[in-house]
């Protein structure tokens, strides 16, 4: 067989602009990834609001178009964590509706994406609201649900914060020996 030169020619030119093509892509996915990193350390770092929901819309922005498995666990994983310290803002700014809001949300995103250790901490954080607004039992079902599961995937830091949380309910509640039993169990871990 013999194929026309212009073809072989045309496609060598449509192979390599395809690969230029992808490996702009790649690149600016790779960009994108670090710059959705660095805003994470930055919002974390400074608390700031606003940062957090940038970081929020350009992450919603981004996870669509994520083909990869790997960056969409990774994009998965910063949403769910960008949820919680916006919720986090908001508890510090006293808001507890806003902070409830948003652990709410992360905590569904985080069970949707199967994401153990981000449904844990979403319930911690919950658990934590509920303590400032002195729903104990709520407080203690949410810090419960957390502890099951950060011992599930033997994550000991947050076995600890969920003990010493734990033990801070009890203590608001007068019960005072279990709130000692507890604080010890959490200073055994950390």
């Amino acid at each position: 067989y013999y194929i026309p030169f212009q073809f072989v020619f045309f496609l060598s030119l449509f192979v390599l602009i395809l690969f230029q093509h992808f490996n702009s892509f790649s690149q600016t996915v790779a960009s994108d990834t670090n710059q959705v990193k660095t805003m994470i350390d930055s919002c974390n770092a400074h608390g700031d609001l606003q940062c957090g929901e940038n970081l929020l819309k350009l992450i919603r922005l981004r996870l669509p178009e994520v083909k990869n498995g790997k960056e969409k666990i990774f994009y998965q994983k910063a949403e769910i964590k960008t949820l919680r310290s916006i919720g986090n803002v908001y508890s510090d700014l006293s808001n507890m509706s806003k902070a409830m809001e948003y652990y709410q949300i992360s905590r569904k995103k985080a069970e949707e994406a199967g994401d153990k250790l981000g449904l844990a901490a979403s319930l911690l954080e919950i658990g934590k609201v509920y303590t400032d607004l002195a729903d104990f039992s709520k407080a203690l079902e949410y810090n419960e649900k957390s502890l099951n599961m950060f011992q599930e995937i033997k994550f000991e830091r947050g076995v600890g914060i969920c003990l010493n949380n734990i033990g801070t309910i009890y203590k608001n509640q007068s019960n005072y020996s279990k709130a000692l039993e507890y604080y010890q169990n959490s200073l055994a871990i950390q």
